[in-house]
């Protein structure tokens, strides 16, 4: 039996991480691609190799936040995993993309308007880690929505997938 400590599950919860941040970084690398091929240059230039390289540094940003997010929930949900369920961490990861575009979209009203105490401790830096705080705040968002859904094994099977018994 293993003994209990206070980092029990971490590696489980890194090896969900690592997937959920693989599945982000495939499923938007392949999106700003085919999208930056719909576009092309704009009047200022192409983006595409920009927003690409913004993307995969949000990820690498966003993966610390996933490791805790996990080992939270790891410890609150124990018999729910995600080992054998690799669905969860794609799901999770398609389902960041909008989440943390709409979320900065939403947040973008707000930076710069921060209390003083929040502009004396970040100065001239307060807008980069607010959009760096919302885009966590996203991406651990969409972990906690591939965890409520309930696992696939216990439910019924599709009709489609049965296979009738032979009279």
């Amino acid at each position: 039996m293993k003994k209990a400590g206070p980092c029990r599950g971490i590696s489980r919860a890194s090896s969900h991480a690592l997937a959920f941040s693989g599945a982000h970084a495939i499923a938007g690398g392949i999106l700003i691609i085919v999208v930056g091929m719909f576009t092309g240059p704009s009047e200022y230039g192409d983006f595409t190799g920009i927003i690409l390289v913004a993307h995969f540094i949000s990820v690498v940003a966003v993966w610390p936040g996933a490791v805790v997010m996990n080992l939270v929930l790891l410890r609150l949900f124990r018999p729910r995993s995600w080992r054998r369920a690799y669905w969860r961490a794609w799901a999770a990861g398609i389902a960041a993309l909008p989440l943390i575009w709409v979320g900065l979209m939403v947040s973008s009203h707000f930076v710069g308007r921060s209390s003083s105490v929040v502009m004396k401790l970040f100065g001239n830096w307060e807008p980069y880690f607010s959009f760096l705080g919302v885009a966590i705040l996203c991406a651990n968002l969409s972990i906690v929505l591939a965890w409520a859904v309930p696992p696939w094994s216990k439910s019924k099977p599709r009709a489609q997938d049965t296979v009738p018994k032979p009279k």
